[in-house]
């Protein structure tokens, strides 16, 4: 509890500097009068995760709160006057803060910190400003086309501490590899990053080798020629040679033709006959067997559980705003929300683990175990 109160002064002295109201202002004029809708006060309300009738929401609040009440007009004035950056700034530092070398609560395997990739399609508000701004994605029938404001979330999430490393959120045209290339500076050390199929690319598996980035990745049984070789092996595990004939390049890094890069290919057979195969830059298959990956990759659903708490627990498409930045300040915000929730949630956890714990001991039987779920 002593580490969550730490990071909530973190957090809430980030909130309060003038340093953020001078970095994060879109105008030098903004917040420089006295006002009831003051920077900090306009942050924690936009963490409140509203999600029905703004003007509804804020009178709630703010009663609730013993706050002089603002109207829905102030608070959409005011929110424009932030950058939207200044939630993912802040969901940095929290990150950063958590996992410093001092916090001994934090879960690996096998002294990896796993973390999960994947993105996620979220429909938007249907107004022209959006559509430009990130696209749409035609449905329908072939008779009767429609076309749906959409925009692409990708996340960074840690599988065993549940928390929301990094995101990004923009238009459907990005696709889910090539925002990951550039993330790649930003992984730490001692991560194990966790991938579908639909990451799989030579690019991709030769960036995150030369920067000495760990990952394991499903791909598909058809996806070159060294897999399909594979896949009629009949094996349970090779290390395979990737080799690309063509010159690639992705910003500063130049991949010379004929280049080769290794990696570990393990066949998972699942039920119904179904083979799935998993390539990875863990070589030691002494120390990282092939049930290892069967359960590293089956934690990577955790992402998925993730997605389904933003969407139908923190209520992420249920924008306040209809404008381009504000669904982003609202997309950034919620993020910081599920976090501070989590930490909570977490240390909720390790009590009722441990009670059910006390409780199996006195009893000597099993009892099911008892999760908590993030709920708004």
């Amino acid at each position: 509890m002593t580490k969550i109160i730490e990071i909530f002064n973190v957090v809430k002295s980030f909130i309060q500097s003038p340093q953020s109201v001078e970095k994060y202002r879109t105008s030098a004029k903004y917040f420089t009068r006295k006002s009831e809708l003051t920077f900090e006060k306009t942050i924690y309300l936009m963490l409140c995760n509203f999600h029905n009738n703004l003007s509804v929401e804020l009178t709630n609040t703010l009663i609730h709160s013993d706050l002089h009440i603002v109207t829905a007009s102030a608070f959409r004035q005011r929110r424009y006057q932030i950058k939207h950056v200044f939630f993912d700034d802040l969901n940095d530092l929290f990150i950063e803060s958590w996992f410093d070398p001092s916090q001994t609560d934090i879960k690996t395997w096998k002294g990896f910190r796993l973390q999960g990739v994947d993105g996620s399609k979220l429909t938007l508000p249907n107004n022209p400003a959006v559509r430009e701004a990130f696209g749409t994605q035609i449905g329908g029938s072939k008779s009767v086309q429609t076309t749906t404001p959409m925009g692409l979330l990708l996340c960074q999430y840690d599988l065993l501490n549940k928390l929301i490393i990094k995101s990004t959120f923009g238009g459907l045209s990005i696709g889910e590899p090539t925002v990951m290339k550039g993330w790649l500076d930003s992984i730490k050390q001692g991560v194990l990053s966790v991938f579908d199929r639909g990451f799989f690319s030579y690019l991709l598996c030769y960036m995150m080798l030369e920067k000495k980035k760990d990952f394991v990745m499903r791909v598909k049984v058809n996806a070159n020629k060294t897999i399909q070789d594979f896949v009629l092996s009949g094996k349970k595990e090779e290390i395979l040679t990737f080799n690309h004939c063509e010159k690639q390049i992705f910003g500063d890094t130049v991949v010379p033709s004929q280049t080769n890069i290794i990696v570990r290919a393990i066949r998972v057979e699942l039920k119904g006959g179904i083979t799935e195969i998993l390539i990875t830059s863990l070589l030691d298959q002494q120390l990282y067997t092939i049930e290892d990956f069967n359960y590293v990759y089956a934690l990577r659903w955790g992402i998925e559980t993730c997605y389904d708490c933003l969407k139908n627990k923190l209520y992420l498409m249920c924008f306040t705003g209809v404008k381009p930045e504000a669904i982003r300040q609202e997309i950034s915000a919620t993020i910081v929300a599920h976090n501070l929730h989590q930490i909570i949630a977490n240390e909720a956890q390790k009590e009722v683990t441990e009670r059910v714990k006390k409780k199996t001991k006195r009893l000597k039987r099993n009892i099911h175990q008892q999760k908590l779920l993030i709920i708004s």
